[in-house]
């Protein structure tokens, strides 16, 4: 297990774990420390005479300093417990700096995932992984086994110097805690798993359930199904926060657990003083002993069952994880466009043994316009995904310029695709255009045209923040119109060689569709790039050169 979670490390980190082990070692020295400095004031509280003869021959320990010895003790843990927060700090933001980098990794690999591994995905299910695997991991295995070693290197000393003491007692009272751990461990361990694993499915379904309040918002209304959503959504809810109510009851009543065992141990002890001890034995210095180790012995066994029960609730993160550094990376395609763009003999099925495309054949000149024509849910959008190297045919070849390019090659460093329900992010309507260009390179006179194109001057001039005014992820205060509008500008932006419309204006009124569409037709010409669009309006007849019918892909005009 500690191989696996090495690797799942990032490598940028990977370093810095001995600056951690160093200084989890320290916190055990500190420990200890305040151990052996608070056992012979124990004693001396009890009996000064029976100060052993090692401690008496420290000028510190003696009644003259008693006051010193007091605050000096005050003054320690004072700053041991600093000293220790500042320690605490630094392996936290360490390792939830691990946990943010994980939860990145997750997100990267999404967008780089097939994208038939997209179309059926559970939104619920990712949304967590991506969200609080990270967190999880680090929160519950990486702390839990720093927590681990510590506890157990700082119970391992204390036994040793125990068993060279008080051999015969030792090795009761090890006895004892390793009966008590694994009383508890054997006990509570298929609980724990079988709460791990629900609380995994239910936070994706309530995740789920949430996406579909937020996603169908409108649609939920107007059909009058707020309780449906509502009652769905509380259920998987309650049964969710039910399975950590029992995470958290299991973890929370360890201690008294330890309570229980504490008080048969102190029993045993009390016997073993009574009757069983060497007459010989110092019991003042014995029971001092004792008391010492006591207030670190059980709040450690205590971190140790906490953090064993972490890592078997949460062990799934690191199936998460552990293929992550496995990923391939996307094939993006380098070549320019400079003529032509062919699909050769493409054939695709979702079901191997039925073909929705047989044997393609379609030529993309630069500079025309083409349409793919057809029924709704019949290839047309497949076959773009396919032009665009998004979906991988399971047969044919691709050209660009009359080179051999692989099926998989993703060409969005020549194209711009815009779907019939383009993406609207959270930031400002400039953000949701340049994407990520700084503001010192964006062309503002190319957006004020394209906004004055595409009608939207007039809206952007009656908003108090014009460009810069916030949008939230698909805003409602957008119409469908106007976000394909944003979409189309986005694109148009970015000067593409090849623009994809997918039912990209269909939001529009006919005199501004067909409007836009004889700006796309003159801005291809004059730019030189081609445009393929898929759509069901008669407007594009206006423009198009070729028309291609989806069922046959035979060139029909």
């Amino acid at each position: 297990m500690l191989k696996l979670i090495l690797h799942i490390i990032p490598k940028p980190f990977r370093s810095l774990s001995i600056r951690y082990l160093l200084l989890s070692l320290v916190n055990v020295f500190l420990d200890l420390l305040s151990i052996a400095y608070i056992i012979p004031l124990f004693i001396f509280i009890l009996d000064e005479t029976k100060i052993p003869d090692f401690v008496n021959k420290l000028p510190f320990f003696n009644s003259a300093n008693l006051y010193a010895w007091v605050i000096g003790g005050i003054v320690l843990f004072i700053i041991k417990n600093i000293i220790q927060t500042f320690i605490i700090k630094f392996q936290s933001r360490l390792v939830f700096d691990i946990a943010t980098e994980l939860s990145f990794n997750l997100a990267s690999d999404f967008l780089k995932k097939p994208f038939s591994a997209l179309q059926n995905i559970n939104k619920g299910k990712e949304l967590h992984k991506i969200q609080m695997s990270g967190a999880e991991f680090a929160n519950n295995i990486l702390l839990s086994i720093n927590y681990i070693f510590t506890e157990t290197l700082v119970i391992l000393i204390l036994l040793t110097v125990s068993l060279f003491l008080y051999p015969i007692l030792t090795l009761y009272i090890l006895c004892f805690a390793l009966i008590c751990l694994l009383s508890l461990y054997f006990f509570k361990q298929r609980k724990i798993k079988n709460i791990s694993a629900s609380i995994k499915k239910r936070y994706a379904s309530t995740s789920s359930n949430l996406l579909n309040i937020l996603n169908g918002f409108l649609e939920i209304r107007s059909l009058k199904k707020e309780d449906y959503f509502e009652l769905k959504f509380k259920k998987s809810l309650k049964k969710f926060n039910a399975n950590f109510v029992q995470l958290k009851t299991i973890q929370n009543s360890n201690i008294k657990y330890l309570e229980i065992f504490l008080i048969i141990g102190l029993s045993f002890f009390i016997i073993f003083i009574k009757n069983l001890a060497d007459p010989e034995t110092n019991r003042i210095v014995l029971t001092s002993f004792i008391a010492g180790i006591s207030l670190k012995l059980f709040p450690s066994l205590n971190k140790i069952i906490l953090s064993i029960t972490n890592i078997k609730s949460f062990s799934y993160t690191m199936d998460v994880f552990k293929d992550l550094n496995n990923k391939k990376n996307l094939n993006y395609n380098t070549k320019p466009f400079k003529n032509t763009l062919e699909l050769r003999n493409i054939s695709f099925g979702y079901n191997p043994s039925k073909l929705i495309l047989d044997s393609v054949n379609l030529t993309i000149n630069k500079g025309e316009i083409i349409a793919i024509k057809g029924k709704s849910g019949i290839g047309k959008t497949t076959l773009l995904n396919i032009i665009l190297g998004m979906i991988t045919p399971s047969s044919g070849e691709k050209y660009l310029d009359n080179t051999l390019i692989k099926l998989d090659d993703l060409l969005f460093n020549i194209a711009s695709y815009v779907p019939q329900h383009p993406f609207i992010f959270n930031g400002t309507i400039l953000e949701n255009i340049v994407i990520g260009t700084a503001k010192k390179d964006i062309d503002f006179e190319k957006i004020a045209h394209l906004l004055e194109t595409f009608q939207l001057t007039d809206y952007l001039n009656n908003l108090p923040d014009k460009l810069e005014t916030k949008l939230s992820h698909d805003s409602l205060t957008l119409s469908g119109g106007q976000k394909q509008r944003i979409a189309l500008i986005r694109a148009l932006y970015s000067n593409p060689e090849l623009l994809i419309l997918d039912e990209a204006t269909n939001q529009l009124d006919d005199a501004l569709e067909a409007s836009i569409l004889t700006y796309l037709k003159n801005r291809a010409k004059e730019n030189n790039f081609a445009v393929i669009i898929a759509s069901h309006s008669t407007n594009i007849d206006q423009i198009i050169e070729k028309s291609y019918d989806i069922n046959t892909l035979k060139r029909t005009s």
